[in-house]
């Protein structure tokens, strides 16, 4: 018997699990009105905000983060658990994906939607992190990159920005590619087929002066206008 092929074997399929468990998958579909295991929410001030698993406008679940009819301001779902071996709070190096749509008022401004990325601590706003996101519609349309958000009035220290060439559509899904690792973050933001694949890259942006601490993951949506919507779903994140 060959014992040194049973161990290479050994090491190769071992090594592929702990690859798999790298690696986290959420759909955002049950239990519906609640939050999956491991996520917590941080906003401002209580019932500001409808923040639930609630199928979207195709009638698929999603993470909804609404604001009310009557309230301005910006909430985070972070989440707290582990990703294979890596506590939440311990993220570094990450790459994935999201895919999301929106309803918001036409003209509206200072609203935005994505992903926060190497968190110190889960606030909703005044912490030591990068804001990747969207401001879909509007003279301020783009995909940015910020520094230590704030609140939906102060995003934070711009370090990367690209202009979309129109607005997008509400009610429609995109995507939102992510990849940090060491002092570089990149955004991609993709429209996607019927099936929720990318089909077509609209905008790209990227800083390589980001600070290599590590940090929590979340979603999250500041939003300038009242009501302003946006449904996360297929959200898939892989430690590097």
């Amino acid at each position: 018997m060959n014992y040194k092929l049973l161990s290479a074997l050994f090491i190769l399929s071992t090594t592929s699990l702990w690859a798999q468990n790298d690696r986290l998958s959420e759909s955002f579909e049950a239990p519906m009105g609640g939050l999956p295991a491991d996520w917590v929410v941080k906003m401002r001030g209580e019932g500001e905000a409808l923040i639930a698993e609630i199928p979207d406008t195709s009638g698929r679940g999603g993470l909804l983060i609404q604001r009310s009819q009557e309230k301005e301001g910006n909430a985070t779902v972070y989440f707290t658990g582990l990703v294979g071996a890596k506590p939440a709070s311990e993220l570094q190096d990450i790459a994935g994906s999201v895919n999301f749509r929106f309803s918001q008022m036409s003209k509206a401004v200072l609203s935005s939607r994505g992903v926060v990325l190497r968190a110190q601590k889960p606030l909703y706003d005044h912490f030591s992190g990068y804001y990747l996101c969207l401001d879909p519609r509007g003279e301020n349309r783009s995909l940015a990159i910020y520094h230590n958000p704030r609140s939906h009035l102060e995003p934070g220290e711009l370090l990367a920005q690209m202009p979309l060439p129109s607005n997008l559509a509400m009610l429609r899904d995109y995507q939102l590619k992510f990849e940090v690792r060491g002092k570089v973050i990149r955004g991609e933001l993709w429209a996607v087929d019927p099936m929720g694949n990318p089909s077509e890259k609209i905008a790209e942006v990227e800083t390589q002066n980001a600070s290599e601490t590590p940090g929590y993951f979340g979603l999250r949506g500041a939003y300038g206008n009242k009501k302003a919507s946006t449904w996360f779903h297929s959200l898939h994140l892989e430690v590097l």
